[in-house]
């Protein structure tokens, strides 16, 4: 069992490696601690789930788009939170899609959170 105080000193050290900031809410039972970002504010960007890839087809040399979806992902959030990127170097339809897919997967999955819970 850890005290509060040897609690606090080792939230402080992996905020140190981290290259954080860490605070707490200092409650009894439901502490805590947030990490952020030395000199930033936080800001909260809807994650994306549903990539648009614009890319250059090579055999007719025109900008052609595929659009992938997370669906669960939209029923989550309660509509259609799309982000459109372009790769220029990018001149088949099947590459595009499995780019597409990758990009939906980084863009769609939520961040990891940690939570401490001590007496």
């Amino acid at each position: 069992m850890f005290t509060t105080s040897e609690l606090e000193s080792m939230i402080a050290v992996a905020g140190r490696r981290l290259g954080r900031e860490a605070s707490g809410n200092g409650k009894r039972g439901g502490g805590g601690a947030v990490f952020s970002r030395v000199g930033y504010s936080v800001v909260k960007i809807p994650d994306a789930n549903e990539i648009s890839v614009v890319y250059r087809d090579r055999d007719d040399n025109t900008d052609k788009t595929i659009t992938v979806h997370d669906i669960g992902n939209i029923q989550i959030q309660g509509g259609v939170v799309t982000q459109t990127v372009q790769y220029p170097g990018i001149s088949n339809a099947d590459l595009a899609a499995r780019i597409a897919l990758r990009d939906l997967r980084a863009a769609a999955s939520p961040l990891s959170r940690l939570r401490i819970t001590v007496n």
